[in-house]
């Protein structure tokens, strides 16, 4: 059954289009014809569906947390169990999933202690590390990078190792990074993606000069570093400040680093905090806005940008033959992202799920 929405403005990446038609059948979007079902679109604006570009899936009530805030595609950047994410992947009405299954950090790291994630310690770990997660299916290979200077055991040859291997088998690498020393540590590394921002001070300009040169890819999680300095802010005396996490995103801005939104969603007690799924991106996307970026290189950040950068071309875009994800909005998102709030209306892969 071919399904219509009549007049509704539709945005294409750059801008909303005049009042159109779209249609959908079977789950995909499809060429104008005769529909079955006709629902009255009424001049909203058409959001193809959001990307949140970093999340810890543990379970489906994620995917329909995600599903009702718009969100048709998530990058699962860590779980301890394969199979939680071979569970959730590829379910009608829900997110499509990414995943890195596994992280590896350095031997006595808080991540590697707190959250019994594998040690790598020399180029040999790292290698055997990545082969693991490529034998479970991994679509992608992630590095949590120590916020203190490197030790001699987790230094470049042995990141070097792990890009090599990732890159060899023609996957991306990523890179948690919370602290200057780890961001500069990047540089030069091979590294395709950062995620995170700095807590201890602004990123180098320099630095961030060096990335940009480089293609490194930022997922800030503006929304997690402003948790954890909430959290972490008297503990450590001020030494962690959300104002560096802000602070840096504009200097990665000026210096022209490619963003892709994501927000660290996840529920797990060991966290030191825990953006909620769905709503964490929809803020997420409104702090992007507060510390710089206009709304359209928002939206694209979670949209066209990640659709491209991690080859979900079932997303994206109001085409034929890609899937029928997206939301309705009353009031248009160009006059400021607060306005993403009136989302009232999302389907994924032509199911109605709100």
């Amino acid at each position: 059954m071919t399904t219509e929405i009549t007049s509704v403005r539709v945005f294409d990446g750059n801008g909303f289009s005049q009042p159109r038609s779209v249609y959908f059948q079977d789950g995909l979007f499809v060429a104008a014809s005769k529909a079955a079902q006709v629902i009255e679109g009424g001049g909203r604006f058409l959001l193809p569906g959001l990307i949140d570009s970093h999340i810890h899936l543990s379970g489906l009530k994620n995917l329909e947390k995600a599903a009702w805030h718009g969100i048709a595609g998530l990058m699962d950047m860590a779980t301890q169990d394969p199979q939680v994410v071979d569970r959730q992947r590829n379910l009608d009405g829900l997110p499509l999933i990414r995943s890195s299954y596994r992280a590896a950090t350095e031997a006595g790291s808080t991540q590697a202690t707190k959250m019994k994630i594998p040690m790598i310690g020399s180029p040999s770990d790292a290698r055997a590390f990545v082969k693991d997660q490529l034998s479970f299916g991994a679509d992608y290979i992630k590095i949590v990078l120590p916020n203190r200077p490197l030790s001699t055991g987790f230094n470049a040859d042995t990141l070097r190792a792990a890009v090599d291997a990732a890159h060899e088998a023609g996957k991306k690498i990523i890179a948690h990074a919370v602290s200057t020393a780890a961001y500069e540590f990047v540089v030069g590394s091979g590294l395709d993606v950062v995620t995170h921002l700095p807590l201890d001070a602004c990123i180098d300009y320099g630095a961030a000069e060096s990335l940009a040169r480089e293609g490194v890819v930022c997922v800030p999680t503006l929304i997690m570093m402003r948790g954890l300095s909430r959290r972490l802010k008297l503990i450590t005396r001020g030494k962690v400040d959300f104002k560096h996490s802000q602070n840096s995103f504009r200097v990665l801005h000026d210096v022209g680093i490619r963003f892709l939104a994501g927000t660290d969603s996840n529920d797990d007690r060991k966290s030191p905090y825990q953006p909620k799924f769905g709503s964490a991106l929809i803020e997420e996307l409104r702090l992007m806005e507060e510390d710089g970026l206009s709304p359209r290189e928002v939206l694209r950040s979670a949209t066209t940008e990640p659709v491209e950068f991690w080859d979900l071309h079932e997303l994206g875009r109001v085409e034929p033959g890609r899937l029928a994800s997206f939301s309705l909005l009353k009031a248009n998102p160009f006059d400021g992202l607060r306005n993403l709030r009136s989302m009232n209306n999302v389907w994924i892969g032509g199911r109605n799920v709100r």
